[in-house]
């Protein structure tokens, strides 16, 4: 089972905004979702 993501790091929320990229907000969600998930699952 999948873990459940409650609240992004606040770094990589700062990080993924200074990159500048024209997102919907489900897909900077998905962006923030996927690269947690990444983290945390090493």
């Amino acid at each position: 089972m999948l873990t459940r993501i409650l609240h992004n790091s606040e770094k990589l929320r700062t990080f993924v905004d200074s990159l500048d990229i024209p997102l919907s907000k489900p897909q900077h969600a998905h962006i923030l979702n996927m690269a947690d998930f990444l983290r945390i699952s090493r």
